[in-house]
């Protein structure tokens, strides 16, 4: 640009790619290293040795967004590290990989990876010269690896507000890339149930029963019930507390072994002797609900089926209410 050092050149290029939507005066607060980190590992993210650095890059933005005692810098970098989480994860879902993702990125013109490689020609005008890319990424990142910096921004901020910001950004994810999750599905679950009352964790939580239930294998769904469970119990909405056994149910509803619903009628029971008499009752409603819609499935095996239901469910439930009425008294 003229009438511009390279230097100043190169701040605003790398505040433009990075931060377009920064306002000037939050451009002010950050270190010009953590946006030049985090630009170089945007327009390599096609490279081989890409899923080192970018290890680096979001371990390094995890740590500033928890520690970190500008505002402004803390939601930077929480914003950094969903837009990386959400580029890779669409890169994993495309087809092709990471060549497939960084042609599409090239023949859409998105700004920045053209800029890494332009270089001047001796007739002044600009060329780009593209290296050439990879067929498949070498050791990239598992989504567990991927997910898990935003994850311990979530749990570990000192800031209220970051955690707030982290949760926003992972509802995002969810909504824009919940179906390349995968593997990380138990550690996402987790972490909302860990915000158990908090609103965006329970918005985030009821689109993954809505949206994802039925793909989930057993330890996702037991994840999923421990969280709903979490939020059940939950003393600061009662409203979210009875929507929450209500998932219990839904999820019910896409298993069919004795495995499963052993894990069911235990939170249930455990909900039950809530203090609250709306969430008792519902979650009473919600046991015998499901034994009547069920009961076909539960077979007559001595330990499991209707043997397990009469002596561990039913009896079950009423020793709990009368050893809770006891202790009442007392």
């Amino acid at each position: 640009h003229q009438g511009r050092l390279f230097g100043e050149d190169l701040r605003a290029r790398a505040f433009a790619r990075v931060g377009a939507g920064v306002r000037g005066d939050v451009q002010g607060k950050l270190n010009f290293g953590l946006v030049v980190l985090l630009d170089v590992a945007r327009v390599n993210a096609f490279r081989g040795v890409s899923s080192r650095v970018r290890k680096i890059v979001l371990d390094y933005l995890c740590d500033v967004a928890k520690t970190s005692k500008t505002a402004s810098v803390r939601a930077f970098a929480v914003e950094a590290l969903a837009s990386m989480i959400t580029s890779d994860l669409e890169a994993k879902s495309e087809e092709g990989g990471a060549e497939g993702n960084f042609t599409n990125k090239v023949a859409r013109g998105v700004g920045g990876v053209e800029d890494l490689f332009r270089t001047q020609n001796r007739g002044g005008e600009d060329a780009v010269v593209v290296e050439p890319v990879e067929e498949r990424m070498q050791g990239e990142l598992s989504n567990v690896d991927l997910l898990a910096p935003l994850m311990e921004t979530i749990t570990l901020a000192s800031n209220p507000d970051t955690g707030e910001a982290g949760l926003v950004a992972l509802q995002n994810i969810l909504e824009s890339q919940g179906q390349a999750v995968k593997e990380a599905w138990p550690l996402v679950i987790d972490t909302i149930g860990s915000c158990k009352g908090g609103k965006t964790a329970f918005k985030c939580l009821r689109f993954i029963v809505d949206d994802f239930v039925e793909i989930f294998n057993e330890e996702e769904m037991t994840c999923l019930l421990n969280c709903s469970s979490s939020f059940a119990s939950s003393t600061v909405d009662v409203n979210a507390s009875l929507t929450a056994v209500g998932m219990i149910w839904t999820i019910s509803d896409h298993f069919k072994n004795m495995k499963m619903w052993r894990v069911v009628f235990s939170l249930l029971i455990d909900l039950s002797s809530d203090q609250r008499a709306e969430v008792r009752n519902c979650a009473v409603n919600t046991l015998f609900s499901c034994v009547v819609g069920n009961g076909r499935d539960f077979g007559n095996g001595e330990e499991d089926g209707w043997p397990f239901i009469f002596e561990e469910v039913i009896l079950g439930l009423l020793r709990s209410v009368d050893g809770k009425f006891e202790e009442a008294k007392e």
